[in-house]
């Protein structure tokens, strides 16, 4: 399996263990079901990397580069207005615990020489639900390898 997926595999089993979601899902293109918050969804996201490749085969080396895949995470709750903020506060710090305490997930990482970074978190305004408020967090994360061209 290439590692990015591996990546995204330990990734989405940190998220699984967030206690009280009721769905966690990847690249989900349709709407969260009523009903079904607090949820997570990851998206795969960008790889950002650079290479020194002309330089490493030059001095005979293996071309091997850090590599950053950069997945969002959506977080979506829903609650009376007087509580949606605080539902989803508790939902990310709850997010964040989970990712930055996976063994699984930190042991990839650091087996191929990464980590975790948090890019950014956005909180949009709540918005009206059927019978409460909705309200979302993003975050965008960082989560570096060495990557091996010749066994991505």
């Amino acid at each position: 399996m290439p590692l990015t997926e591996q990546v995204m595999t330990a990734l989405m089993a940190a998220l699984a263990a967030v206690p009280g979601t009721q769905l966690v899902e990847r690249n989900r293109t349709s709407m969260v079901p009523e009903g079904m918050t607090p949820a997570l969804v990851a998206f795969d996201g960008d790889l950002d990397g650079q290479t020194d490749r002309p330089t490493a085969v030059a001095r005979g080396r293996d071309p091997h580069f850090q590599m950053t895949l950069e997945p969002t995470v959506w977080g979506y709750v829903e609650a009376p207005d007087a509580l949606v903020g605080t539902r989803r506060n508790e939902l990310f710090a709850a997010t964040i615990r989970a990712i930055w305490t996976d063994a699984g997930l930190l042991r990839l990482l650091a087996q191929n020489g990464g980590g975790i970074a948090l890019r950014d978190a956005a909180f949009p305004p709540p918005a009206t639900a059927p019978d409460t408020a909705a309200a979302a967090f993003v975050v965008r994360l960082g989560l570096s390898f060495d990557f091996d061209p010749s066994n991505p």
